[in-house]
């Protein structure tokens, strides 16, 4: 069973999973001791008793691997990231952007959370937030001359399927394609697993562009769904002609995760927590920094 909040990771845990748990434990220390320490945390799980508190078991216990994570998480994103390891201890650092944290702190619990059961908090539906912080990201990825945008469920515009393939294609500004909708389709989708698109266009507006197709994943079960987007196909089922070149596929979760990195990212591009914070804009805008802020005020007060 995979950690998940308001309860403790099990004895299979992974070390990303024990890091999460660290940091959890760490934001809800801030306003007493500001750290947590590995000792806190294997007696949280009762693997050490209450009354032992000897360094020199410190290195045996299952939580020292995560203190390396912590640092590995840091110099993963650029040091765009919100703690620091202490010793046998990990702290909110002082000079943290607020941004950082609390767009650090939504990754983290958007991972954790049950999104599948509940993932709507202060209004603010934590899945749909998760599309448009990634389309920031790849933003700022694929520079200044891109256009990026949420086609899935979280542009919240409330538009039929029809009106979002009509959308892309208008955007794409390609004029040589049509939507069109497959034989027996009664276009019900919603989003039919694209959930972001990022594409370079050119002035001139002649064909052959640089498109990417994104699909974002909440939670930690992402493993067996993340490929379910075929650009190929979905070109093939909603535009006519069918586009001259397949879109390549981007894949973002808000794990952070590194047990199974080669496998997953082979043929795509891929970013995981610690890739969209090395990526994370310098202006977010107001609007996802205050819906990421509500959701996070919402997820912490229930621990």
């Amino acid at each position: 069973m995979a950690y998940k909040l308001g309860s403790l990771p099990s004895v299979r845990a992974t070390r990303s999973e024990l890091a999460d748990f660290m940091e959890i434990m760490c934001l809800k220390a801030e306003a007493d001791s500001g750290c947590y320490s590995i000792l806190d945390a294997s007696q949280a799980m009762g693997i050490v008793g209450d009354d032992e508190e000897d360094d020199r078991i410190a290195e045996e216990l299952p939580f020292y691997d995560s203190l390396s994570i912590i640092d590995e998480r840091d110099l993963a994103t650029s040091s765009n990231y919100p703690f620091q390891t202490d010793g046998y201890s990990i702290r909110l650092k002082d000079d943290c952007a607020p941004a950082v944290l609390s767009v650090y702190v939504f990754l983290l619990l958007a991972t954790r959370n049950d999104m599948s059961r509940n993932r709507i908090f202060e209004g603010v539906d934590g899945g749909k937030l998760f599309e448009r912080l990634c389309s920031c990201v790849l933003s700022k990825y694929f520079g200044q001359n891109s256009d990026c945008f949420v086609f899935g469920t979280g542009d919240d515009l409330h538009t039929s399927f029809d009106d979002k393939i009509q959308n892309l294609i208008s955007r794409l500004d390609e004029r040589v394609y049509a939507p069109r909708r497959p034989l027996g389709d009664k276009g019900h989708h919603q989003d039919d697993k694209l959930d972001v698109v990022v594409h370079i266009p050119f002035h001139d507006k002649r064909m052959g562009q640089f498109v990417a197709f994104g699909q974002c994943k909440t939670g930690d079960n992402w493993r067996d769904s993340i490929r379910l987007l075929s650009p190929k196909d979905f070109s093939e089922n909603y535009f006519t002609p069918p586009l001259n070149f397949t879109p390549i596929v981007v894949n973002m979760v808000s794990e952070s995760f590194s047990d199974d990195w080669e496998r997953k990212a082979r043929d795509v591009v891929f970013f995981d927590r610690c890739r969209i914070m090395r990526y994370l804009p310098a202006n977010l805008g107001e609007s996802v920094l205050s819906d990421i802020n509500k959701w996070n005020s919402g997820v912490l007060g229930t621990l």
